[in-house]
This record gives structure tokens, sequence and C-alpha cells, in this order.
């Protein structure tokens, strides 16, 4: 299965899979977050998920993430994640992506001059999100 493909499956298809960084779902957005960006607070992990300057309109993927960003701020979607390892470490293709468990996000934070969301558990791709009946199917990280 593609990532693209990932996104269909969560009905939350990719505006375009070449420069999506995310997408939206009916009242949640689902962001592909890279593996290695990550901080941890408080033992608390948070993943980056964008700077806080407003992007150039030139860049779309920038300018849809600064979107997601908004609905989970201001509108207060929830939030899935994909975890995906680049290339290389200028961050800008993915080599391969975990297939297998997708991240539930929890608090967004602003950090220096990013945004980050916590991780607040996983659960595996297999399992609907709708058959998520309690905090007891999603594990912690």
């Amino acid at each position: 299965m593609t990532i693209s493909e990932v996104f269909i499956s969560l009905n939350a298809p990719l505006n375009n899979p070449r420069w999506s960084w995310g997408a939206e779902g009916k009242k949640e957005v689902i962001l592909r977050v890279w593996d290695e960006s990550h901080i941890i607070i408080n033992d608390k992990i948070y993943m980056w998920v964008s700077g806080r300057d407003e992007p150039e309109i030139s860049n779309l993927g920038h300018s849809e993430r600064y979107k997601h960003i908004s609905l989970i701020r201001k509108k207060g979607l929830s939030c899935r994640m994909i975890m995906c390892t680049p290339k290389d470490k200028s961050c800008t293709v993915i080599d391969k992506f975990n297939s297998k468990e997708i991240f539930v996000g929890g608090e967004l934070i602003t950090f220096k001059s990013d945004y980050y969301i916590e991780v607040i558990g996983k659960y595996p791709m297999s399992l609907e999100y709708k058959d998520i009946k309690s905090a007891d199917d999603i594990r912690a990280c």
C-alpha cells in the first residue's frame, strides 16, 4: 500500500500526492510527520509539524500544512499522524513510512519558533478509527 492509499483508506485523500503534507477528514486532520523530527518535554514526545511563520503563497505544501494547523488550533479538530522516514537529512523525500501503525495526536504546542504535536498513542493501521471504543484500544507510546 502506498502512503496515498493509506490516506484514502482513512477517508482523507491527499489533495496532491506530491506536495500535500496531510489531509482533512470529516472531523480530523491526518498529517505526514518525519520520524526523526521530534522533541521530548517532561517525558512526552512531540512531533515537529511546522515553523510558525505564515507560508509563502507559492509553497502549496506549506500553505496546506498551515491550514491544517489552524484547523487543529482554532476548530479543535483531532489529529492522527503517519510516521515517515526521509531519504536524507533534507527531509523532502519519503524513503519509507510506518504502514503498520497510526499515531494519535494530542496537544499542539509552540516551542521556540515551531509547532509540535504531542504523540499520545498509536494503534494498528488494520484497526479502523471508528472501532476504537476506549483509551484501552490505543497503546501509549
